[in-house]
């Protein structure tokens, strides 16, 4: 029977320099007996590999799978229909003072309309329809000796098409900014408002499990910026208001 002997194991680590791409670092453990050293037969071999690239890459796998299996579980967005009417305020502004030009005041207007809605993505929707605008001036004529200074009642009704883009938030919320062609329906004293106008709003909706929705959405509409009539001073309408809306998705 031999005789026992001591036998002391050897650990040594060696930590690598980052690679010439810069990507990881590499730390290598190595366990060696006493026979044979580095090539001996019992060689016992550790890597590890610390891998900053490939964690954030697998990082990324993981994240882009989650959203992905999140998107399929959760209902596809749908489009809907919606009827809504608005009774706002209203005022008539000039870019130019004239001399001698009346003073025009709003008495108030009311909106009808009915709208279609088209998911782009999840929570970006696509917005048209048709609106019918009717507005209520008051124009009183500037002072001139022997003239009747009362003022004189205006109306200006508009038809128009919006495009707009509804961007939802935190479930309930949206704006939706956008662009009209505006045309005017009546020849008036308070000049053409047929042209380009532009929106925004904000609000906030609500839908059942039926598919009803109720909708609120408070809107600011600037008339006419880009005026399509040939007049040299144009009057641009500005008018405001909360739009209340129901709509049915499908």
């Amino acid at each position: 029977m031999s005789p026992l002997r001591e036998v002391k194991i050897q650990r040594f680590s060696a930590v690598l320099p980052l690679t010439p791409s810069g990507n990881h670092l590499k730390i290598i453990e190595f366990s060696s007996p006493p026979f044979g050293g580095l090539g001996g037969k019992r060689l016992y071999r550790r890597l590890k590999y610390l891998t900053f690239d490939v964690m954030l890459r697998n990082s990324f796998v993981l994240f882009t799978f989650f959203i992905c299996l999140n998107s399929f579980c959760q209902t596809p967005p749908k489009s809907r229909v919606s009827f809504h009417f608005m009774k706002g305020s209203n005022i008539l502004v000039q870019n130019s003072d004239l001399v001698g030009a009346p003073s025009y005041s709003g008495q108030g207007c009311f909106l009808y309309g009915v709208q279609y809605s088209k998911p782009i993505i999840k929570w970006v929707y696509l917005e048209t329809g048709l609106e019918y605008v009717h507005n209520k001036i008051d124009m009183k004529p500037s002072f001139y000796p022997g003239i009747d200074m009362s003022p004189r009642r205006k109306e200006i009704d508009l038809v128009t098409i919006p495009l707009r883009i509804r961007v939802e938030f935190l479930k309930f919320f949206f704006i939706n900014p956008g662009v009209y062609l505006d045309m005017d329906m009546k020849n008036n004293a308070v000049g053409d408002q047929t042209g380009i106008g532009f929106a925004f709003g904000v609000g906030a909706q609500y839908s059942l499990k039926s598919g009803i929705t109720f909708i609120v959405n408070p809107i600011l509409h600037r008339r006419s910026v880009v005026h399509f009539s040939s007049e040299k001073y144009p009057y641009n309408l500005y008018d405001t208001g909360i739009q209340f809306g129901l709509g049915y998705k499908f």
